[in-house]
């Protein structure tokens, strides 16, 4: 009986399935799967985050971007500041987004259009830079762990991680890839790689091109460029061994160049950016060390990474990759004892290396013979599946993606109206909510609900600000606030402002809908 059931599975098996598999070609479908997971999934996220921006809904830091990008299009030799009606420089005054400013000015596309379009730009070039890295630094099964270090730097993360920019993972990429941290990013993966083959192959250009680079993301995101100071580092010790003094000498040069190069920036001083530290920043910023279990889905899977780092250190004691983690987290350490907690946001970075590490230990588990071995790595499939598939926050994304294909859903229509009312320079008093998006459509305003660096007056702005839209100030204390800033029209947001009608005799109403009023103010009440 067991011989008859043996005989007719063997049948079914050569007759029917075999066949059945050959015609479909399923095994060469699945093994060009394979040898391509990373160009799918890279396709994938491409085609989620096209969706995702052109649902439109921009949050947070991307208004203030637009606000520098309105006034580099304008004027790209002499911006005033973007926000505020002063003469002081902006520190977002970067290429970067000089360079999304003129694409603004000579497409003829809006601020907000010229953004969306460089973030695309800006995910492509981070997953064509992530690739090439990883290509360079590690010799086998490239195509393998270029894809589980996608997987692992998009959802290796709790669902509260950090929403700031430079936290490239799955929640908040779709909102952060027009930001210079972004950007930066991507840059770094491509210094690293082309300064690496630079010293490799004694190639001029690429060492040329490397020194040019490293002082745009000094420029564009100075926390980023520590990190990729310390990459350039790494790499001239791991050299160090074949080229000799060489590496280290080509190293420091590189440095130097690039430093001098931005002292060559005329936007603003790099100098002055470093020495005088935004100090609301760098207190906002201790939540790098309050919060470092928001890594913890990382941190668990740390161990798992550690057969690499040492056979890395053993091969080359200076291995670049290794040495740059060490000299990462010994500058993490560094911004927490000296109370510099805005270094702290290099954790993105080290987190996103740890990842690549235990990619790298999957793609290798995956191609050990031995069964019992390369079914170690199924814990880790099987935890990565959980986190992913758990996170409501991931749902979140992909539905906004999908509201995407419906149409562009802008959040900022009703700030229109100032395109057609008001000038660029006019000012501007509305809530600090409100305030953070009206520079992007029309006028300066008087505070910002973020830091504001060169502004020493901002806490000033604010409480005015504040005191403007309380019911507790008199009249005519209002009118010397609208005086002292010489302000042109009052923007009330009727969602936050509940007592709108008070404000009805500082001016004229130019525009009433739903949600705004804007009100032509009457100069010196």
């Amino acid at each position: 009986m067991i011989k008859i059931q043996g005989d007719f599975l063997l049948n079914v098996k050569n007759k029917i399935l075999k066949p059945l598999i050959e015609t479909l070609h399923l095994s060469y479908i699945w093994k060009k799967c394979i040898n391509n997971r990373y160009i799918i999934a890279s396709t994938i996220l491409l085609v989620i985050m096209i969706l995702h921006s052109l649902y439109g809904q921009w949050v947070d830091d991307f208004w203030e971007h637009s606000a520098v990008v309105r006034e580099l299009s304008t004027h790209p030799l002499h911006p005033q500041h973007p926000l505020f009606n002063v003469t002081n420089s902006h520190p977002f005054f970067s290429p970067y987004l000089l360079l999304v400013g003129l694409l603004s000015r000579y497409v003829s596309l809006t601020p907000v259009d010229a953004l969306m379009i460089t973030g695309i730009f800006n995910l492509v070039f981070l997953l064509v830079s992530l690739r090439l890295f990883i290509n360079s630094f590690f010799k086998k099964r490239q195509d393998a762990i270029s894809f589980y270090s996608l997987i692992l730097i998009l959802f290796m993360w709790s669902a509260y991680a950090w929403d700031w920019s430079g936290f490239i993972h799955f929640k908040i990429l779709g909102f952060i890839l027009p930001y210079p941290a972004t950007f930066s990013i991507a840059t770094t993966f491509l210094i690293f790689t082309l300064y690496y083959r630079a010293l490799e192959s004694f190639n001029l250009v690429k060492y040329i091109i490397s020194i040019i680079l490293t002082a745009i993301i000094i420029l564009t995101h100075p926390t980023t460029s520590v990190f990729a100071i310390l990459g350039i580092i790494s790499i001239s010790l791991q050299l160090y061994k074949i080229l000799g003094l060489k590496a280290v000498a080509k190293g420091i040069l590189l440095l130097i160049m690039a430093f001098l190069l931005t002292m060559l920036w005329p936007y603003f001083s790099i100098i002055d950016l470093f020495i005088h530290n935004n100090i609301e920043f760098n207190a906002t910023s201790d939540t790098f060390y309050k919060n470092i279990s928001l890594i913890w889905p990382t941190l668990i899977l740390t161990p798992f990474a550690l057969p690499i780092f040492i056979s890395r250190y053993k091969k080359n004691r200076f291995d670049a990759l290794v040495l740059l983690l060490c000299l990462a987290m010994l500058v993490y350490l560094i911004g927490y004892v000296t109370n510099q907690y805005g270094i702290g946001r290099i954790i993105s970075l080290i987190a996103i290396f740890i990842q690549i590490h235990i990619a790298a230990q999957l793609a290798k588990l995956e191609n050990v013979k031995t069964i019992g071995k390369s079914w170690s790595a199924l814990p880790v499939v099987f935890y990565v599946l959980i986190i992913i598939s758990s996170s409501h926050i991931n749902r979140t994304v992909l539905s906004r993606a999908y509201m995407g294909l419906r149409g562009i859903n802008y959040n900022y229509y009703d700030y229109n109206i100032l395109k057609n009312n008001v000038k660029q320079y006019d000012v501007i008093l509305s809530d600090l909510g409100t305030s953070w998006m009206i520079p992007t459509f029309g006028g300066k305003i008087i505070a910002s609900k973020h830091p504001a660096h060169w502004i020493d007056d901002h806490q000033k702005r604010r409480d005015d600000i504040n005191r403007f839209f309380s019911k507790d100030v008199l009249h005519s204390e209002k009118i010397i606030i609208i005086n002292n800033y010489q302000v042109d029209y009052i923007f009330i947001n009727r969602n936050i402002v509940k007592d709108f009608q008070l404000y009805f005799g500082f001016g004229e109403i130019i525009s009433d809908d739903k949600d705004h009023i804007l009100i032509k103010t009457h100069k010196n009440n």
